[in-house]
């Protein structure tokens, strides 16, 4: 038995917060000091197949975000491209593993009805997709900038003046296609 294991009654951990796979060497250390404990990795996906690949075996459940399905426009929004990303999610889809995908819903760059379904499509008939759900923009977000003294990036694009999303009902797009959804 883990050392850890008689101080808990259960429950598990989510490690998130920046990119982890960015570090995979201590990300590795930590989901084996953590056993037998159920673990969650949040990752972006942007990595390679083999950093990728050793933590979603070394983990239960992977939380996958997934910011555009384009690869142009996932580019333009965040400097670069999403097939490392997607690859990925090829990988976790065909071995059945365990995964939530998390979309950041940004106003203007990804929130639209399009860019959902091409999303839902990459995802049907997933066995191990467990959910999609869906995180409008933190009003407060920019808060943050401000505290800091810099420029909140979306003031500068008249089309993220919103937080809800610009598809009428979002989760419908993934339903439909038998995809567990829910807008947070």
């Amino acid at each position: 038995m883990h050392r850890l294991a008689p101080m808990l009654t259960g429950g598990g951990v989510t490690i998130s917060g920046g990119e982890l796979l960015m570090q995979p060497a201590f990300l590795l250390a930590l989901l084996k000091a953590l056993e037998p404990l159920h673990t969650i990795v949040e990752t972006s996906g942007y990595a390679s197949p083999d950093t990728f690949q050793r933590v979603a075996a070394a983990c239960d459940t992977v939380y996958l975000d997934i910011k555009h399905a384009d690869d142009d426009r996932h580019r333009e929004l965040t400097g670069v491209g999403n097939g490392p990303i997607l690859a990925n999610l090829r990988w976790l889809m065909e071995r059945e593993k365990p995964f939530l995908v998390r979309i950041p819903l940004i106003p203007g760059c990804n929130d639209d009805a399009e860019n959902l379904m091409a999303t839902a499509e990459l995802l049907t008939d997933s066995g191990g997709l467990t959910a999609v759900e869906l995180l409008p923009l933190n009003p407060f977000s920019a808060v943050k900038y401000k505290l800091l003294g810099e420029e909140f990036p979306l003031d500068r694009m008249e089309a993220a003046k919103g937080t809800r999303p610009s598809a009428a009902d979002p989760t419908e797009i993934f339903t439909v296609r038998g995809i567990p959804c829910k807008l947070l």
